[in-house]
């Protein structure tokens, strides 16, 4: 099969980039879940619009997602080539406004804090962080996935995400007790065609659960959704208001951990830790 000279997605992240197999990413099966997810949120927001769309997510949506589903989810590892650019690895700031100004964030205060939270917490950023899938039908040939459809041999869809800032307070211990964090929310760029076009590919592959295709049938990604993929029986999801926006509420049956997260003006908000999802979301209404 040919590839065809495509234009390129725009705005790519000045940063030096790495490529890697698309299959050092997409074996593990929680990443294959949230790609998918993200295609097809993607491929509703971009309908009907520019060649180049970029999709912003505005909210989140849980899909909740079985072990043996994601167990089930076929093999990507052939579809191509993804280069990486920028580092996610987390590094040091000094305060909050150091780590405001080397993000660009306006990072939160909070004013509300649990018992056993005490003093002024760590900083640290990371980010932003990008990258480019590029398809190849010759490599999905070589790994025994059915045929690329030839409009997607050499597309390439790109994510970007970042920066971020989060403020960890540590327990007697040493492990992190407290968590807020915040960061630009994902964007992604690609051809209106090629999305769709890759959204109905992967979703007629075999193995894909019938559950988790049904499941993000029913998102509204003209709303620009987000979907986060919930193991079933790890997390209870609710949802509920911080500062009048709608956020999400994860919590372990055991209600010994809980996070609770956001997205409001491209800007994620997530406040986690060893609480219960309560007394998670009064330090995140509590956030100045």
């Amino acid at each position: 099969m040919t590839s065809t000279t495509r234009p390129r997605p725009s705005a790519r992240p000045a940063f030096p980039a790495r490529r890697r197999r698309l299959g050092d990413l997409a074996r593990h099966p929680v990443v294959a879940a949230s790609a998918v997810a993200l295609v097809i949120a993607g491929a509703g927001a971009a309908a009907g619009t520019d060649a180049f769309r970029v999709f912003r997510a505005q909210q989140l949506e849980t899909v909740e997602v079985r072990a043996d589903d994601l167990v089930a989810l076929p093999d990507l590892s052939g579809l191509g080539e993804v280069e990486l650019a920028g580092d996610p690895r987390p590094r040091e700031a000094d305060d909050a406004r150091a780590a405001g100004t080397e993000t660009g964030l306006a990072v939160p205060t909070a004013t509300v804090l649990p018992d056993g939270v005490t003093g002024t917490p760590a900083y640290q950023v990371a980010g932003p962080v990008g990258a480019t899938v590029t398809l190849d039908a010759a490599r999905a040939a070589e790994a025994g996935l059915p045929d690329l459809p030839a409009e997607l041999d050499g597309a390439e869809f790109q994510v970007d995400a970042g920066p971020g800032v989060a403020q960890i307070w540590t327990s007697d211990t040493g492990l992190p007790r407290l968590v807020v964090g915040t960061a630009r929310a994902p964007q992604l760029s690609a051809d209106e065609a090629d999305v769709a076009a890759l959204r109905d590919y992967l979703l007629s592959l075999r193995g894909m659960p019938d559950g988790l295709v049904a499941s993000l049938d029913g998102l509204d990604p003209s709303a620009g959704t987000l979907p986060l993929p919930v193991p079933e029986g790890l997390a209870d999801s609710t949802t509920s208001d911080v500062g009048g926006v709608t956020a999400t509420v994860l919590e372990t049956p055991d209600r010994a951990l809980a996070a609770v997260v956001w997205i409001e003006g491209g800007v994620v908000t997530l406040v986690a830790g060893a609480y219960s999802g309560d007394e998670l979301l009064d330090i995140a209404r509590g956030l100045e």
